[in-house]
């Protein structure tokens, strides 16, 4: 019997992480909703048309493609 309550205990543990888990990223999410975006940094050189931007509002209303290779 302990082998099964033991396990039983490790589901439940695995669970509740999980749920935990599950319930940080939307109050994460929930706190983005409606502020700006940060700015975008990077090491980037090679971009297509002009010379980089240098702030977000310089890119408003145009076409954005975001790449992130990990």
């Amino acid at each position: 019997m302990a082998p099964r309550k033991t396990t039983l205990a490790l589901i439940f543990a695995a669970v509740c992480v999980a749920v935990a888990a599950a319930q940080e990223r939307e109050v994460r999410r929930k706190n983005l909703i409606g502020k700006a975006p940060r700015e975008l940094v990077g090491e980037k050189t090679d971009w297509l048309g002009k010379s980089p931007p240098r702030v977000l509002a310089e890119l408003k209303g145009q076409v954005l493609w975001l790449q992130f290779n990990f």
